[in-house]
């Protein structure tokens, strides 16, 4: 689990995150670390952040920033009441006697509070966070201290008394809102965040059609070039360019289905000829693959007929279907290739290159088990084992006996020439 921290400043934020043992800083959607505390009201939607910062000279009005000093203060406040002169956006006072800040959003007046537009800034950052974990953000840390700037530092402090004195604890202070108030302020942030989210699809429509019409123009005098007949070629040019033309006069400001409509005109025409150009780059691949493996199995199936003693143990009715299989595949191959090799580039394929993938599966599902068989296993003798090991006195006396086997048999004693049959003359003193 990683923790979560938020350093909320006046100027900038910084999210960071604890976690693998180390301090890691997220980095916002424009690739920057540091977060402006700035919003912006626009009359389709709010920004916040980096793109907020960018609207502070040309919507300044509307463009709120430097607003944590504002906390806890009344609008009565001598600071607020000087502070008020210097700023671009308008403070009034609330019902309650605290700031409010009024802007043009949607194209009505509306009024925040400063804990409202905090809760702007919050959600921003909560939000960045989760697109850089890739899981919710439910619970997090705020560091956000505030350095009174309305009083003047003392020259030095008398020495005081200090008194150690038990106060209660109020349950219900003063400075919380009101449930009421509360629920209001939720319930305010959640049409502003869905009003946000629904702008920035329709942003996304929109530059989804701006991006393919540039990319598919100059495809089209590219690569794409060969793929579609010089009468259609000439007509998708033409609509591009009404495309184009038609974003930034009737098309600037649309909603999201017209950009979506828009779009699915374009692909209409366009996607069979990024098909096309596709399928000639993956294609040949695909037939050499193919082909690599007919040969493969018919080399086997040839090792097979000659005897090869690799192949002996497999069945011949098992090496049968292996021949069946490739010759079948081999057939298809050929007439698929003969037939494309009639179409033109800026003709629809006859085979497309998932389908040569499927045959190759289908052949490897059908040869594979068959000549990966292996060999059955040759048992050896065993030994005649005793309860302890194998018997190895036993073989030790076969050994002997058969090294013993023809020689002469043991002399008795006394008998130095048993087959001598002269006695030998011994003189006697």
């Amino acid at each position: 689990m990683s923790v979560v921290g938020l350093d909320v400043g006046s100027q900038s934020c910084y999210i960071a995150v604890a976690r693998a043992g180390g301090i890691e800083t997220i980095a916002n959607e424009f690739s920057d670390r540091c977060t402006p505390s700035v919003i912006s009201f626009g009359s389709k939607n709010r920004t916040i952040g980096v793109a907020a910062k960018n609207q502070q000279i040309t919507h300044a009005n509307n463009t709120v920033s430097n607003f944590k000093r504002f906390h806890g203060r009344a609008f009565n406040d001598p600071f607020i009441q000087k502070e008020k002169e210097n700023l671009s956006y308008d403070l009034v006072p609330l019902k309650n006697g605290g700031v409010g800040i009024k802007v043009m959003y949607m194209g009505e007046e509306h009024l925040f509070s400063v804990e409202q537009i905090t809760a702007m800034l919050l959600t921003k950052l909560k939000e960045t966070a989760e697109n850089s974990l890739k899981k919710p953000v439910t619970d997090c840390v705020i560091s956000a201290n505030e350095k009174k700037v309305d009083q003047p530092p003392e020259a030095k402090k008398p020495k005081i008394k200090v008194v150690n004195v038990e106060l209660p604890i109020e349950a219900n202070l003063v400075w919380q809102l009101g449930k009421d108030l509360l629920n209001m302020y939720i319930e305010t942030e959640g049409k502003m965040i869905m009003q946000d989210k629904l702008e920035k699809e329709r942003n996304d429509a929109k530059n989804a059609v701006e991006e393919y019409v540039y990319e598919f123009r100059d495809k089209l005098c590219g690569p794409y070039e060969k793929f579609i007949c010089e009468q259609d070629h000439q007509n998708f040019l033409r609509l591009l360019t009404e495309t184009e033309d038609w974003l930034y006069e009737e098309g600037e400001d649309q909603a999201k289905q017209a950009y979506v409509d828009k779009l699915e005109e374009l692909m209409k025409i366009g996607t069979p000829v990024k098909v096309r150009f596709q399928e000639a780059e993956e294609r040949p691949k695909m037939f050499e693959e193919l082909g690599q493996r007919l040969q493969h199995y018919a080399k086997i199936a040839a090792d097979f007929r000659n005897k090869d003693e690799k192949y002996n143990h497999i069945d011949e009715s098992e090496m049968k279907k292996v021949e069946k299989s490739v010759n079948e595949v081999m057939e298809w191959m050929n007439n698929v290739m003969n037939a494309q090799a009639k179409k033109s580039l800026d003709q629809d394929p006859v085979v497309r290159a998932q389908e040569i993938k499927t045959k190759i599966k289908e052949l490897n599902n059908t040869c594979e088990p068959v000549v990966t068989q292996p060999k059955p296993k040759i048992e050896s003798p065993k030994l005649e084992r005793t309860p302890n090991g194998p018997n190895i006195d036993k073989k030790e006396e076969d050994l002997e006996d058969k090294n013993n086997f023809g020689a002469e048999p043991p002399h008795q004693n006394g008998e130095c020439y048993p087959n001598e049959k002269n006695s030998v003359n011994m003189d006697l003193d």
